[in-house]
């Protein structure tokens, strides 16, 4: 406890001022001026009234000790360490010191120090906070005192902190900047590069440092395109795209973002744009792996021209014909003479021409060998780069074509046998009673041969019946794959075309805000798609899990109807909401997520199919069981079709998918969710009329009332701390980049050994970023690790894992929230200002 005291006499005055309510005390004070007069007597208890009040007034803290024993303190110290006037008296003076510093107080005490220095406080409930001292010894009535005086430089020491981490933080991104850096000053001369510019250009900073940067530039290039001091001057910013000459000779076109520093710097961080070939190969790669997966199908696909030109054939195509890539490419199948009969192109043709898709054509061609083979076909027109093809896919049934023929000799065969068998039954039966005997073994034997018969006849009709069934799972699957490749090409062609339209410089910004999120659209479309087949794989392996919360059933349809009236953009349609039979449910137990799935399947379909007239949407109690209705007026489904809509890939042989789109999974995964929680999914529609579905679940009463979400809007922050543990780098850009918006101090791990590194290192971090796979362990470990350490500290999962069973999994290992990939960057910002708050 330490501070320098300006004026040696102060000290005691103010001693006299604390100890004057003392009687003995003041008698010693007024012994040792014994000279003094009354009128003195007065002064010094007037000098003491005025000196105690500036103690008691000191933004320092003030402690006045006897054998490092507290007698006395001020207001501030009492107030600074969380302890009464009381309790702080006779406290040793290491009490209020952080174990780390005892040593250095007691020492510093003890050799009577008069400097000042620094020390970790300890507050009364355990906070500890950085403090100044600076104490010193005098003599009072014969007794050794000390006088102590305690700065709190928390702040201080903090921001000291701060500004050291930034010079750190800019030196890291300076040095370590995976573009090239380059700072300039007034004139032009380079004083500064990194080591990114060097690897860019091979110049060594010898090489460049000191020179003006007009040199890095072919003259010609100067001359079309020179460089723009006057308008950084005037405080403009600049992207150009410019070539440079390298130390070696080489010219290397870059992408260069210049702007001034302040009025004496500027800054151009300059961009290698050869590395985009490097994505470009990346994109040719993934289009490689696509291919892979179009190679390796056993079914002969191929795509031609609209004129019927082969453009493209797969392995499958090689196997089933014998026919090489070369035979076939940039060939008709007319010129290889692939068809036995013409009428059976001529109906391929005419099909393609009419509805643009053919389905299920049995036809026999020829192979290379000149045998024929007999195949089933699906063809469609598709679009590539915007120009029609003909996508076909023909499955090899010659076997099976066979089985069906040798099925049908084994008929007539047993045919053949019963009519013998009838002829002899009968003759055996006109013989006298001396065959008798042999009569009855002859009745037995018949009667043996028509149980075969039967047996032989019921399992025909059961090979048939499994024959029409394999060909009803195949025509499904056919017509399923070839509509999944139309619905994934369809958002891949909107990504990957308007990702390409980005790089083009003259866009404006108002085009490329479009493009972007057009690009966002078509990813939600395909994460949609990804979503249905995930869930249907599920309900196929019966690994669907429910996970019931209480949940205000009024509430979630509620803002399910706000949302589709926000979305709906036909004026001719209403969108209506009747929830006055539910309004005093209360709260029940039920699977909100798969609940929501269900209503906006049923919801999406009602707006996919009317286009005028009304939706309603509504609700009602019966018995025990919760009655959700969906209504709407629009085309209605033909009563042949009424159970079979629940079916997966139906939706995709009828023509409603040319219409609408969509995968045809919806109602098959609604269903089977409606099922798995206790209840039933059915329609009743009448075509040109409308349709309505009635979800009827049973119902859970629970008194746990439901949490209120509300959106905490995130705010800049300069004191929160934040670890990101990913080891995707691009990842961690997308996640930093979101981050920024709460907070600039952002520590990144890409290993669970780099995060319990700077997790030790760092007591200041306020919140993980925890991504549950990682090359070292795996998140879920790591996790138990850190809340083993503060298990206080919020850990948010993020993770590409989206199964309802691996949040739990999180929940499980101590993880506070979890967030699924691909992130929403609302929801993030959500859940870390919740925490962070």
């Amino acid at each position: 406890m330490e501070i320098d005291l300006s004026k040696e006499n102060s000290e005691l005055r103010k001693r006299i001022a604390e100890l004057e309510t003392e009687n003995d005390s003041l008698h010693r004070v007024i012994s040792v001026s014994e000279n003094h007069t009354s009128q003195s007597e007065i002064d010094i208890s007037e000098i003491a009234m005025r000196l105690n009040a500036l103690s008691e007034a000191s933004f320092e803290a003030l402690f006045f000790s006897e054998k490092g024993y507290c007698i006395d303190a001020n207001m501030t110290g009492c107030e600074m360490f969380g302890y009464t006037y009381r309790e702080i008296l006779g406290m040793f003076a290491t009490d209020i010191f952080a174990e780390e510093s005892k040593e250095l107080v007691r020492n510093n005490i003890t050799a009577g120090v008069k400097f000042s220095y620094d020390a970790v406080g300890l507050k009364k409930n355990g906070e500890k906070f950085d403090v100044e001292i600076q104490g010193k010894n005098y003599l009072y009535d014969g007794r050794n005192m000390r006088v102590t005086a305690i700065r709190d430089i928390s702040k201080r020491k903090k921001a000291e902190r701060r500004k050291q981490e930034i010079e750190i933080k800019f030196k890291t991104v300076f040095d370590n900047a995976g573009d090239g850096i380059l700072i300039g000053d007034n004139n032009g001369v380079i004083i500064d590069i990194n080591q990114s510019f060097c690897a860019i250009t091979k110049y060594t900073k010898e090489q460049v440092l000191n020179r003006h940067i007009s040199f890095l530039f072919p003259k010609e290039i100067l001359t079309e395109k020179p460089l723009k001091f006057a308008e950084l001057d005037s405080g403009q910013s600049f992207i150009l795209q410019r070539t440079i000459v390298g130390a070696e000779g080489s010219l290397i076109p870059i992408e260069m973002n210049s702007r001034r520093l302040d009025e004496n710097f500027y800054i151009s961080v300059i961009r290698d744009l050869s590395e985009r070939k490097k994505h470009e190969e990346a994109q040719i790669e993934a289009d490689l792996k696509y291919r892979a997966a179009f190679q390796t199908s056993p079914d002969a696909i191929n795509i031609n021209d609209i004129t019927g030109i082969y453009v493209d054939i797969n392995q499958g195509y090689t196997d089933i014909s014998g026919y090489t890539r070369e035979d076939i490419i940039g060939k008709s199948s007319f010129e290889l003479n692939l068809w036995n009969k013409t009428e059976d192109r001529d109906r391929l043709i005419k099909g393609l021409l009419e509805a643009g898709i053919v389905e299920n054509i049995e036809f026999d061609f020829k192979v290379k060998d000149g045998s024929l083979k007999t195949g089933l076909m699906s063809a469609r027109i598709i679009q590539i780069n915007k120009i029609p093809h003909i996508l076909t896919i023909t499955r090899d049934i010659t076997e099976r074509k066979k089985a069906e023929l040798l099925i049908r000799e084994q008929n007539e065969k047993l045919e053949t046998i019963n009519k013998d068998l009838s002829v002899l039954n009968e003759e055996y039966l006109n013989q006298n009673e001396e065959l008798e005997s042999a009569e009855r073994e002859t009745r037995e034997a018949n009667e043996r041969l028509k149980i075969a018969s039967e047996y032989l006849k019921k399992i025909n009709i059961e090979l048939i019946a499994a024959k029409e069934k394999a060909e009803e799972s195949d025509r499904l699957k056919s017509a399923f794959l070839a509509n999944m490749s139309h619905e994934i090409r369809t958002p891949m062609n909107g990504i990957i075309g308007f990702s390409e339209m980005l790089k083009i410089p003259e866009i404006s910004v108002e085009k490329k805000d479009k493009f972007v999120d057009t690009i966002n659209e078509c990813g939600q479309q395909l994460l949609s798609i990804v979503n249905d087949i995930i869930d249907i794989s599920k309900i196929e392996a019966g690994q669907i899990d429910i996970f019931e919360t209480s949940e205000n059933i009024t509430e979630i349809l509620l803002k399910i109807h706000e949302y589709y009236q926000n979305i709906n953009k036909n004026s001719h349609l209403e969108i209506r909401l009747n929830v006055s039979n539910i309004s005093s449910l209360q709260p029940i137990r039920v699977d909100v997520g798969k609940l929501r799935q269900i209503i906006d399947n049923l919801m999406s379909n009602a707006m996919k199919f009317t286009k005028s007239g009304f939706i309603e949407m509504g609700a009602k109690i019966e018995k025990e069981f919760l009655v959700l209705y969906f209504q709407d007026t629009g085309i209605g489904i033909p009563a042949n079709l009424a159970e079979l809509i629940f079916e997966r890939f139906r939706q995709v042989e009828t023509h409603f998918t040319k219409v609408v789109g969509g995968t045809g999974l919806g109602l098959a995964i609604s269903k089977a969710f409606a099922e798995k929680m206790g209840g039933t999914l059915h329609v009743k529609s009448e075509l040109g009329v409308g349709s309505v579905f009635y979800l009827r679940l049973p119902i859970n009463f629970t008194t746990i009332i439901p949490e209120e979400k509300k959106y905490l809007s995130p705010k800049k922050s300069q004191q929160t701390t934040i670890l990101v543990v990913e080891d995707e780098i691009t990842n961690y850009i997308l996640l930093r980049e979101y981050i920024t918006k709460i907070t600039e101090h952002i520590f990144y791990a890409s290993t669970g050994k780099e995060a319990l590194d700077l997790f030790a290192k760092h007591e200041e971090i306020d919140l993980v970023l925890m991504d549950i796979k990682l090359p070292d362990t795996d998140g879920f470990e790591l996790t138990k690790k850190i809340k083993g350490i503060r298990p206080n500290l919020p850990i948010i999962a993020q993770t590409a894992y989206a199964f309802a069973a691996d949040r739990q999994k999180a929940i499980n290992a101590g993880c506070d929230e979890y967030i699924s990939k691909p992130l929403n960057m609302k929801l993030l910002l959500e859940l870390i200002t919740k925490h962070i708050e």
